[in-house]
């Protein structure tokens, strides 16, 4: 369900990406007769690395949520099956959506810290 929820960001930012390489830069690596493969490998997904991180970061919470439909839709495991069983204690269905909140937070930090590794040169929120 998360790959399935996250499919879409992911692939629709990462195809923006690759269509706005500034096209002086692929007529350059012709020039230099650089293969397609050099031309997608050292130009184009360079260049698509901010819209690919971009996508990632708005899958990443997408991808949490639809794992916790899974969970709430069928399992007897997971944090989606504690908040479905917690009835009234409220107490432990709130630490299990605070987990999940933590869980996220974590994954963007992540997320943010391997983007500014890869792209210095990008600015990150």
């Amino acid at each position: 369900m998360a790959a399935l929820v996250s499919f879409w960001p992911i692939t629709l930012a990462t195809t923006t990406g690759l269509s706005t390489t500034p096209t002086e830069l692929v007529q350059l690596a012709r020039v230099l007769t650089a293969t397609r493969l050099q031309t997608l490998t050292r130009i184009r997904l360079p260049a698509a690395l901010p819209h690919i991180f971009t996508g990632l970061k708005t899958a990443m919470p997408l991808a949490v949520i639809g794992a916790l439909v899974a969970e709430l839709a069928g399992t007897d495991a997971g944090l989606g099956y504690i908040i479905q069983t917690a009835g009234t204690d409220t107490a432990t269905a709130f630490a299990a959506i605070g987990l999940l909140a933590l869980i996220s937070l974590t994954l963007f930090a992540l997320l943010n810290l391997t983007q500014r590794h890869l792209l210095p040169w990008t600015t990150t929120s």
